[in-house]
């Protein structure tokens, strides 16, 4: 919750009609396209195989490369990287993957993300924001504020 205490006859107003103007259902908007801009920096990570904040992720073994033909980390058929998809509901938004790969019991996201605990597969973390998703937030609610105020 934020509070402001404001002595400003013309402020207070402002700050009250943005306030009217935040319901749930006027924040889907800004949510949807954040969430679609979000989803589209995922896919980007995959492409460049990092991580949110840039560093790259952990090659694949020797016996999984000679497996695959080729050292793509997180890539094999490629129904990981399209399962990636966002929700709006309300006012929060959730960006994420279902993912389960059916193939190897076990590995699915959550290994993925954060590694198996018992080493053999390395985090590769593909969720979160990077500087440059922080920004696009930060604009795209920043230009939603400026249109709610009449």
């Amino acid at each position: 919750m934020i509070t402001i205490d404001v002595d400003n006859a013309n402020v207070t107003a402002a700050l009250e009609r943005l306030a009217a103007g935040i319901t749930p259902a006027k924040m889907k908007v800004p949510l949807m396209k954040i969430g679609q801009e979000l989803v589209e920096s995922t896919l980007a990570r995959f492409a460049a195989k990092t991580a949110a904040d840039g560093t790259s992720w952990t090659e694949n073994a020797p016996a999984t490369q000679a497996l695959k033909g080729r050292n793509d980390p997180l890539v094999d058929t490629g129904i990981f990287s399209r399962a990636f998809h966002f929700q709006v509901a309300d006012d929060t938004l959730f960006v994420g993957t279902n993912y389960l790969s059916a193939e190897i019991p076990g590995i699915g996201a959550a290994v993925h993300q954060f590694g198996r605990r018992d080493g053999k597969i390395p985090a590769r973390p593909f969720l979160g924001l990077s500087l440059a998703d922080e920004k696009m937030i930060e604009e795209e609610v920043s230009d939603y504020l400026r249109r709610l105020i009449p």
